[in-house]
């Protein structure tokens, strides 16, 4: 890539990220203006709740409240349960239908929204702009009838008992009359039930404590009444123990959870049925005794499907049987490279490129040195040789058309049946607008990095791994994946019930997106015939290798010497240097390496030059 592209590239990423951070910016300012506003202290007169308790656990409540508003207020703010638990500790959503409400006799604007464990209603004075001020002088109340359906009816393990919350407010007050604390404003709640129930079983609690007898509970027939001071009975629950069955419940599953479960099942059925039909053939092995012909990082790029980082050591390892370099241990985790004489002419240009970047300072190469104290513009035109070089062998076409487009398909395809999930946390999250802002900044980004990839040759000329992880870079750099998965948290957290199914479906949804980007691609690989044929020499010589006896490697060695440093490369590609080892105890370290184990040299200088020359390694190879 072109100094000048790389400059355009940086240039976009901090004008994305400055804009992306300005919205996001002025979307906050919006959403703290739009719940700002009631911090009003309520204070309540006499007032009276009748709740008329339905068969399916469905409450219909008409409040009847005299408030007055100790420093005036723009809005009238009441705030219901949203979330319960059952009686086995689970959670369960309480929904409010049918809101009205009159304002000393005048239908009132209502406004709703839930927010975590609360439903909360907001109600405009139709008569006035604001609510007056309450003072000594004037006295001022108004009064407010609320009338609505508050719905229980997913407590499915509460159908033989009835919990209900009294009344929770924020800074709530009450009224002395005449200066005597004796003498409050009261609630009066009736309750009436749909069947008749044992009396002795009602009893009303506050944190634990039975206070029935001082909230002046009552029971005659189907009707619970109870009055009190609101002193006594702010965030009471009136409980009743019913027998069993009682109420009729039942859980609500909203449409949209059955379209995610279909989607979830065809997204995994498509997973599984491309991924057997793109599988590898077991390759009829054919017993060798040499690797194929290949240079290690081509054998790299044949055995896992792209040349890996960390077989370059297997280069250098060639390097020095060409007598070109030495290579001496230094202390538990660092080499000294010494360079001998240039590489021949015939090795390929990556690798002459990459001889010659370490060794520019000089005729030794020291690990520690790089690590420690060298320039970071050496070790940039380090990795920048390895890259070109692992470039040079690149992907080889060994798969058949299609494989590449179905392992992505299988990786990233999962993660869409999640946004039908989270359709729910969005409509019923206070984030709402925060989190369709990011789906459009998302949309947005997308669209100008597919811009940028048709309209710059040198991105234009990456490979699609390259591509999707320069588009990535691209929106890590934005900011832009923080904050929607910090905002899809909130969201999620706040609505989250385990005691719905589909939650238990999110569980096996983000299980299978985990096996599709790390588990099933492994099983996508189907290869051409004419590398089928290479690959099967190469199983055969790993199974050789695996199952050699210490004679067989003994004859082998007389008749080539040299057979041991042929064959070193190969088995690190493959994993197999402590099963060489194994099979070649007989044998000394060469004379150009200094300070290794010799009765475990492979397993050794493995370790070694792979730490020490990669200068930056890849997550995941």
């Amino acid at each position: 890539m072109k100094n000048p592209t790389r400059i355009k590239l940086y240039i976009f990423v901090l004008l994305a990220a400055l804009a992306f951070g300005i919205l996001s910016g002025v979307s906050g300012l919006n959403t703290l203006s739009a719940h700002a506003g009631t911090t009003a202290t309520q204070a309540y007169e006499d007032s009276y709740i009748t709740v008329d308790v339905g068969e399916d656990k469905v409450m219909h409540i008409v409040e009847q409240l005299e408030v007055g508003f100790m420093s005036g207020a723009e809005e009238y703010e009441r705030r219901l349960i949203a979330i319960d638990r059952t009686g086995k500790g689970r959670e369960y959503i309480i929904t409010v239908h049918n809101f009205t409400a009159e304002i000393d006799g005048v239908q009132a604007k209502v406004s709703r929204t839930r927010q975590g464990e609360y439903h909360f209603i907001r109600i405009e004075n139709p008569n006035e702009d604001t609510f007056e001020k309450w003072t000594y002088e004037n006295q001022h109340t108004y009064k407010i009838k609320l009338e609505y359906d508050y719905d229980c009816s997913d407590d499915v393990d509460g159908s033989g008992a009835l919990g209900l919350h009294l009344f929770y407010e924020y800074g709530l007050k009450w009224f002395y009359h005449n200066g005597d604390e004796n003498d409050v404003a009261k609630l009066h709640v009736t309750v009436n039930m749909p069947h008749t129930f044992d009396a002795s079983k009602v009893s009303v609690l506050k944190y634990g404590e039975d206070i029935s007898e001082a909230s002046g509970l009552t029971v005659e027939g189907n009707t619970i009444s109870l009055s009190t001071g609101y002193s006594g009975i702010n965030g009471c629950i009136l409980q009743v123990n019913l027998g069993e069955g009682y109420f009729a419940t039942g859980l609500t599953v909203y449409w949209f959870y059955w379209i995610f479960v279909a989607l979830f099942a065809a997204v995994v059925l498509a997973g599984l049925i491309l991924t057997y039909i793109y599988r590898p053939r077991k390759p009829l092995a054919v017993t060798e005794f040499k690797p194929p012909i290949l240079n290690p990082l081509q054998f790299s790029a044949f055995w896992h499907g792209y040349a890996r980082r960390r077989d370059i050591c297997t280069v250098v390892l060639q390097w020095a049987q060409l007598g070109c370099i030495k290579i001496k241990k230094d202390g538990k985790r660092d080499l000294i490279l010494t360079k001998i004489k240039n590489l021949p002419e015939d090795r390929p240009k990556g690798e002459r490129e990459y001889f010659e970047s370490l060794f520019d300072g000089g005729d030794e190469y020291s690990s520690r040195e790089i690590r420690k104290g060298a320039s970071i513009f050496r070790k940039y035109e380090i990795r920048r040789a390895v890259g070109d070089l692992l470039d040079e062998y690149g992907e080889p076409v060994t798969y058949v058309q299609g494989v590449e487009r179905t392992r992505f398909f299988v990786r990233y395809i999962p993660l869409f049946s999640l946004i039908i999930l989270f359709t729910y946390f969005i409509v019923l999250s206070r984030f709402f607008a925060g989190i369709v802002f990011l789906y459009m900044a998302s949309v947005a980004l997308t669209a100008i990095i597919i811009g940028l990839y048709r309209m710059t040759a040198a991105v234009k000329n990456l490979s699609l791994r390259h591509k999707l992880l320069l588009g990535f870079g691209m929106l890590v750099a934005t900011g832009f994946p923080a904050a929607f998965i910090f905002v899809m948290y909130l969201a999620a957290d706040e609505m989250y019930l385990p005691m719905y199914d589909y939650i238990y479906l999110t569980y096996i949804a983000i299980a299978w997106i985990v096996v599709s980007i790390f588990v099933l691609p492994k099983f996508i690989g189907r290869r051409t015939e004419e590398s089928q044929e290479t690959y099967a020499k190469m199983v055969g010589f790993k199974n050789f290798l695996e199952k050699a006896e210490v004679p067989q490697m003994e004859l082998l060695l007389e008749e080539n010497p040299d057979y041991y440093f042929d064959v070193l490369p190969y088995c690190l590609i493959m994993g197999l240097s402590k099963k060489l080892d194994e099979k070649t105890e007989f044998l000394h370290a060469p004379e150009w390496a200094e300070g290794f184990d010799a009765l475990h040299f492979a397993q050794s200088i493995c370790r070694s030059v792979k730490k020490s020359i990669i200068t930056k390694k890849k997550k995941g190879e």
